[in-house]
């Protein structure tokens, strides 16, 4: 990574911070009833069975512990866990309440694997739940049966509520997600977008091509008509350049300065694209209240050079957008070809 970029600080996902805290449980839990079960109740299969599980447990909680771990261990540690709470009642015996750790399961599937996996295991979980209610449980007075539908219903209530809690969990980090991506005045992307696209280009060696992008005498409509009247050219401003650009990929540096980044496009194609931008935005009324406002754009534009940082590649742009200032304005500056 370049010395000039700003990497994006990410905060751990909630299945790394589960599956470190579970496999610490895991390997904890696990041990100790690994000791009981060998040496009070005799079960040495399932005592081997428990001790394998805490040795692998430990293993990846070191994983995580050096942020090493990998999606295969969140399922490998998921489903020993599975294969644990399903085999303690049919190698025991079903009245030491071994089962009831099942109950739990849902809560670990959603957590760890989001709503349509959990979904998915979740409803698997429940089919041999029921065969081991059935076949290790007495058949005086109907209990199984009984058993097996007070079970189907809690399960059902548990799947509810982890369903519900993990759909508005992914709907309120994608919103705070876009919230934290999104410039609040005029809805295209910020800075923070920019550098995870530029990093996404930079890892790819894409082909790509900045304009940056100035609205002419900004501080003189600022100061001749007021911030209201600027906050509304500037949002009227983005909704036009997402016209010529995808919506993705239009971006507010700061102040009146816009950034647009064109992906795979041939060198005449910028060229003649910003020029009819220009041309639009010089031809463009901004409306609001009974003004009917003109402005205009100076452009300068810039290629990604392959181990560029976007240090270099936005000086490239801000270079070539000065000397459109300096030549006048309403005009656009490249080093294309």
């Amino acid at each position: 990574m370049h010395p000039n970029k700003h990497p994006n600080q990410q905060a751990p996902n909630l299945p790394f911070v589960v599956h470190k805290g579970l496999s610490l449980f895991i390997c904890a839990i696990t041990f100790f009833y690994s000791l009981w079960n060998l040496v009070y109740l005799k079960l040495y299969l399932l005592a081997s069975i428990e001790l394998i599980i805490a040795s692998f447990s430990l293993f990846f909680f070191i994983q995580a512990l050096k942020k090493q771990d990998k999606k295969w261990q969140h399922y490998t540690l998921v489903g020993m866990i599975t294969i644990l709470v399903l085999l303690t009642p049919l190698q025991g015996d079903i009245r030491a309440g071994s089962l009831y750790w099942s109950i739990l399961l849902p809560f670990v599937y959603f957590m760890m694997f989001g709503s349509r996996v959990g979904l998915i295991l979740s409803l698997l979980l429940v089919f041999p739940v029921l065969y081991i209610i059935y076949t290790k449980t007495t058949h005086e007075g109907f209990l199984p049966y009984r058993a097996m539908i007070n079970y189907t219903f809690a399960h059902f209530c548990v799947w509810c509520l982890c369903y519900i809690y993990e759909s508005q969990h992914q709907k309120d980090n994608l919103r705070l997600r876009n919230m934290a991506l999104e410039d609040s005045l005029t809805g295209v992307k910020n800075r923070y977008a920019l550098d995870a696209a530029f990093e996404h280009i930079d890892q790819h060696n894409i082909k790509a091509f900045m304009l940056l992008i100035d609205i002419d005498h900004f501080k003189d409509i600022n100061d001749k008509f007021g911030h209201e009247i600027g906050n509304h050219i500037l949002r009227e401003m983005a909704d036009n350049l997402q016209m010529y650009a995808n919506e993705e990929d239009v971006y507010r540096l700061g102040g009146e300065e816009f950034i647009i980044i064109l992906r795979e496009w041939y060198e005449q194609d910028v060229y003649s694209t910003a020029e009819s931008l220009r041309r639009f935005i010089e031809n463009t009324r901004f409306h609001q209240h009974d003004l009917q406002l003109q402005t205009t754009i100076s452009i300068g534009i810039s290629r990604f050079l392959p181990g560029q940082s976007l240090s270099d590649f936005l000086r490239t742009a801000d270079q070539n957008l000065y000397l459109a200032k300096q030549q006048g304005r309403n005009r656009v500056i490249h080093t294309l070809f």
